[in-house]
């Protein structure tokens, strides 16, 4: 029988089987934003998530167990993202320590407000969710806190302030900014995203010891002051 020509449709364009399980995961991940960041985790279900993504519920239970499976999921790639995003704007800055820290915070609030999806997903859905989610958030937090330590200590050379100290200015500069996307994401301030990069880069460097266009005093007498 004589060939027709025609080559058989694959949607999958050759994929294996695991890279298209990691596709379906991501088109899931990518529905969870766009329903948890808009209307809300707790208005949304597996049948919707389902609907947005084009799969079936077969498709869902192959990479998540329930919704809140999926919203930590898709927590951890927020908060992972963020991060990388920072230390990318780190890495590119042109000039010193004054430019890269302003640049990494600036990339910083810019991913999670240039898609208020994201900072909805991160600082109002994952609140008060469940016990494990509120432990995987706050494994997060430390997480960026190490972070944001080690970055300071790179950027500065020699620490401006013992590291014990160090360490709480880091996990209050994070918690600052988490506690400020979230006013800014509900309204309550009226602040660009710009504008509220640039306040909290002021805030870090009166933590740090920076006073902008000045290098910061280093060693065991500025460390007293």
């Amino acid at each position: 029988m004589a060939s027709s020509g025609r080559v058989p449709r694959n949607p999958y364009g050759g994929k294996s089987a695991r890279a298209r399980v990691a596709s379906r995961r991501d088109h899931l991940l990518a529905a969870g934003l766009e329903l948890f960041g808009t209307q809300g985790y707790l208005r949304t279900t597996i049948d919707q998530v389902c609907a947005e993504a084009g799969l079936t519920k077969r498709y869902f239970y192959e990479s998540f167990q329930s919704c809140e499976e999926l919203l930590g999921a898709l927590l951890r790639s927020l908060w992972v993202e963020a991060a990388q995003r920072g230390m990318a704007a780190v890495e590119a800055a042109p000039g010193g320590s004054e430019s890269r820290i302003r640049q990494g915070i600036g990339a910083v609030v810019d991913y999670y407000t240039s898609d208020m999806r994201r900072g909805r997903v991160a600082f109002l859905e994952a609140v008060g969710i469940s016990d494990r989610i509120e432990v995987q958030r706050r494994e997060y937090v430390g997480v960026f806190t190490t972070l944001l330590q080690s970055y300071a200590a790179e950027l500065l050379g020699e620490p401006v302030a013992p590291e014990q100290i160090m360490r709480l200015n880091a996990g209050a500069l994070v918690g600052a900014g988490s506690e400020l996307v979230t006013e800014f994401l509900l309204g309550a301030v009226t602040i660009s995203p710009a504008g509220l990069a640039d306040y909290l880069t002021s805030l870090a460097f009166a933590m740090i010891g920076i006073r902008p266009g000045i290098t910061p005093a280093v060693g065991p007498a500025a460390a007293r002051s």
